[in-house]
């Protein structure tokens, strides 16, 4: 056999090799988890961070707190908070920053 034939056959037993390791690594590794979906609480501090995970942002301690803030001055009962915990994003983000139509 020629030099370049021998050296296709090594670089595909490497290609080979490396491609066994990444399906036995597909196999073992366990897939990405996913958060949970928590329960709406129906309280201020769960009702912001539903707020701040819809506008796709992490809120800094003091954010949660004017938030909580801000949000003891409207209807705190916790049916009225439980069910904007259960709005789409779309639907959340208007009710606290209006519609911008």
């Amino acid at each position: 056999m020629t030099t370049s034939v021998l050296d296709c056959l090594v670089v595909m037993r490497r290609l080979l090799a490396l491609a066994l390791l990444v399906v036995a690594c597909s196999r073992t590794t366990p897939p990405p988890r996913t958060p949970a979906k928590v329960p709406p609480s129906g309280t201020c501090a769960s009702s912001c961070l539903h707020y701040y995970e819809c506008k796709g942002t992490d809120p800094s301690s003091d954010d949660l707190a004017t938030c909580a803030r801000e949000c003891e001055k409207g209807p705190t009962d916790q049916e009225s908070l439980r069910a904007f915990e259960t709005m789409d994003c779309v639907q959340a983000v208007r009710v606290i920053e209006g519609d911008p139509s």
